[in-house]
């Protein structure tokens, strides 16, 4: 598989208009829903602005893997959005439904010329982790390495290709009020897509690796940091294959300090 993706790559096609308005469809559905639900709750304690809130996570993973990611980057981003807010997000950062079996199957075949059984001597069909761009199974290559395959959730490219043309018409239109122009809208929403567009090409995330490897090895911090090796025989634009670490979660205080860590060290290592 080719190491050198061109940044174009990496771009979305606009989709054609009935694509996106059937999209605009969908979307306008789910927000009547989430209207329907505010209204059945009125009557119930809190504020409305609370009720709404506590809506809106549910729209969002009904919407699909854009709006999940838009939400994850609200869950994760409390100093801009708010406790409150981000609070409610942090549900759609580990309870994505994993895509069909049958689909994940057939992207493979597209991607690397094969079934899971030709490609690997093992492969879990069940997801271990499920996100919004992708899911990522347990696997072993036939030479007995573990390792780890995340798979580009399938048909997802369109999809967001289309909600992203929905949100910049948004933008343009939260501008005309002066709180969208101070929060800049049409920026803040032409910044998702180009990072969005990024994410959808593994094989920049695989280079990006790669190149963390190479400074790694002369670096102090070389012994300390690993990075996973990334197979690129099993890599491509919607597939990336790499070595199977174990490790802990950062945001796991207790077990890593439970695991012998010093954690004033691993800090100044990571920063």
């Amino acid at each position: 598989m080719s190491k050198s993706p061109n940044r174009e790559v990496a771009s979305l096609t606009r989709v054609p208009l009935p694509v996106e308005a059937a999209r605009i469809g969908a979307t306008g559905w789910q927000l009547a829903r989430t209207g329907a639900r505010v209204v059945g709750n009125v009557f119930s304690k809190g504020s409305l602005q609370h009720k709404v809130i506590k809506q809106i996570p549910k729209t969002f993973s009904d919407l699909g893997p854009t709006y999940v990611k838009l939400g994850q980057i609200i869950a994760s981003s409390p100093g801009a959005f708010g406790e409150p807010l981000s609070r409610e997000f942090r549900s759609l950062l580990d309870r994505v439904p994993p895509a069909d079996k049958d689909e994940v199957h057939r992207l493979l075949r597209e991607e690397l010329g094969g079934e899971p059984t030709d490609l690997f001597e093992t492969f879990d069909d069940e997801p271990f982790a499920s996100a919004s761009i992708a899911q990522v199974h347990y696997a072993k290559l036939h030479s007995g390495e573990p390792v780890v395959v995340k798979i580009q959730r399938p048909g997802i490219r369109r999809r967001v290709a289309a909600d992203l043309q929905i949100l910049k018409r948004g933008a343009q239109v939260a501008e005309l009020a002066k709180l969208g122009q101070r929060l800049s809208a049409q920026d803040v929403v032409a910044d998702f897509a180009d990072n969005l567009a990024e994410e959808l090409d593994f094989r920049l995330e695989a280079q990006s690796m790669d190149a963390w490897v190479a400074h790694m090895h002369s670096s102090p911090l070389g012994e300390n940091i690993r990075v996973p090796q990334v197979y690129w025989d099993l890599t491509s634009e919607r597939v990336l294959t790499m070595e199977r670490v174990e490790g802990i979660r950062i945001d796991d205080a207790a077990a890593i300090l439970k695991a012998g860590f010093d954690g004033e060290e691993l800090v100044k290592a990571l920063l």
